[in-house]
């Protein structure tokens, strides 16, 4: 590859925003049906042990997908948290996912909280989320964003027990907005510390980042980890889970490490 050629193409990979690289991206095949998913996931349910789980279910069980998921259940008083760090924090990612609620028995009053949160953050505290999908105990979801943080979108989203639920959260904790390609083929772009999600291939809306402005991180470049985390005192918990993938979302003016291996001759 001649010089002209390689400084321009770094030049246009500079410039576009929307390159992403993978971080994380798992269906769980590879797993052994009736156990707890190994490292790199970190499993929290020692404080409530033969009341919750988090377990390696297979078919009819994981009507999140197809193939092995997570049976997530919350029966005891500590919360349960299925986690994953990144290997470096990050400007932007998006982050995707699929459910099935497989109890809808409950009253409202307990959820799950689908998170991207700060280095060493628990899913289930909102001290250190960003973006949050909660999935209550009783067949519907909600989005959040904001400081205070506010609904996105329908303030409760009805979800079906054995229904599958496909979410996409592009999250930006940068200083510019951050062009993506929607799950649709699309090519839009997230504000600065902002949030937009997407179920099932439809917009939902999106907002500031919880914690507003720059986000609970007070800066850039605090996007750590994501994961799955009741509160404490949450209850009557039971959803499946499947095909988690975290990609990288460059900023305006970087370039991934990989570029220019991607070029060819």
């Amino acid at each position: 590859m001649n010089k002209i050629k390689l400084i321009t193409m770094a030049i246009l990979l500079a410039a576009f925003s929307g390159y992403s690289a993978t971080i994380i991206d798992d269906n769980f095949d590879s797993y052994t049906i009736g156990s707890q998913p190994p490292a790199p996931w970190i499993c929290n349910i020692a404080n409530n042990p033969g009341v919750s789980s988090l377990t390696v279910i297979g078919s009819p069980t994981n009507t999140a997908g197809t193939g092995s998921g997570i049976e997530y259940v919350d029966n005891g008083p500590l919360g349960v948290r299925l986690e994953q760090d990144f290997s470096a924090p990050q400007y932007a990612i998006r982050f995707d996912f699929s459910f099935s609620p497989l109890r809808v028995d409950g009253i409202l009053g307990n959820y799950i909280n689908a998170a991207v949160v700060t280095a060493g953050g628990s899913s289930g505290s909102s001290a250190n989320r960003f973006a949050t999908l909660r999935l209550y105990d009783n067949g519907t979801a909600r989005f959040q964003a904001g400081s205070a943080p506010t609904a996105i979108g329908a303030t409760y989203i009805p979800v079906a027990v054995g229904t599958a639920y496909k979410v996409s959260f592009f999250v930006n904790d940068s200083v510019a907005p951050v062009a993506y390609i929607d799950p649709n083929g699309g090519s839009t772009n997230v504000p600065a510390d902002s949030v937009a999600y997407w179920m099932d291939n439809v917009y939902i809306g999106g907002g500031l980042l919880q914690g507003g402005g720059t986000g609970i991180s007070a800066g850039t470049n605090g996007l750590a980890r994501v994961g799955f985390g009741a509160t404490t005192t949450a209850v009557g918990l039971r959803y499946a889970i499947d095909n988690v993938k975290v990609s990288q979302i460059l900023p305006p003016g970087t370039s991934g490490s990989l570029s220019l291996y991607l070029l060819g001759e």
